[in-house]
């Protein structure tokens, strides 16, 4: 192989067999010299890449480990990272309505005595007439002392008036009559007044002075005893 290769060289380049193995040999270190200075380089610049202590070594591998998470995030599927946010929305979703549903229910118990129309309304059955009525009526009174007042506002049915009684309490006292010093029209206002026993009150405390009571009202002959019975709440 070597003496064809020099004959090559010595008939090509019509060189002599002495200088066609100098060519040979020159090309020969050539290829040596250039492969070896490659690899020399190649080594010394794969190292000047790397740190050398031990501090410049760890933030090399820091900032490695970042621009990989970064590139993750970059490039993640989309559809990775909606199942990702989808189990964060339903772990919040979930924690906020048992939160929620945790919570104890008050039902809050209003006294009928001051009780607004919009509330009565709340009861299925009872709209705009009857609610203003039962407001307009009790005012009238005073205020209910008792849940069977109730049957005396008109066109109030009975299951009606069971569905109040079981939302509404009476807790305040009702707001007294006052038959010493209210005017006939005044008292006739008082459903349990008529207008007629209005002024039979005014002319007997003209005559006998101020009514003290259920006692003096009882020695009035018009007021009879179920009219007592009802007004007995309004007396003071």
């Amino acid at each position: 192989m070597f003496r064809y290769i020099i004959n090559a060289i010595s008939q090509g380049l019509a060189f002599s067999k002495n200088e066609a193995r100098g060519t040979f040999m020159l090309a020969v270190l050539v290829i040596v010299v250039t492969g070896s200075t490659s690899f020399t380089i190649t080594r010394i610049k794969d190292q000047a890449e790397l740190p050398y202590d031990s501090a410049a070594l760890s933030r090399w591998v820091a900032e490695v480990e970042s621009s990989y998470s970064v590139k993750k995030q970059v490039f993640e599927p989309k559809y990775v990272r909606s199942a990702t946010e989808t189990r964060i929305k339903k772990s919040t979703t979930t924690r906020s309505t048992f939160e929620v549903d945790d919570s104890p229910l008050v039902k809050v118990i209003v006294d009928i005595n001051e009780a607004n129309p919009e509330q009565l309304q709340q009861i299925k059955g009872i709209g705009k007439a009857y609610s203003n009525r039962i407001v307009k009526y009790r005012d009238l009174l005073g205020g209910f002392s008792n849940m069977d007042q109730l049957n005396e506002v008109f066109g109030l049915e009975s299951d009606l008036i069971e569905k109040i009684k079981s939302e509404f309490v009476i807790r305040s006292e009702v707001r007294p009559i006052q038959f010493n010093s209210d005017s006939a029209k005044t008292l006739a206002n008082h459903p349990y007044i008529s207008y007629d026993l209005a002024w039979i009150i005014i002319n007997y405390r003209k005559q006998n002075g101020d009514i003290n009571g259920y006692e003096d009202l009882a020695k009035i002959k018009a007021f009879d005893d179920s009219l007592l019975v009802k007004l007995r709440p309004y007396i003071r």
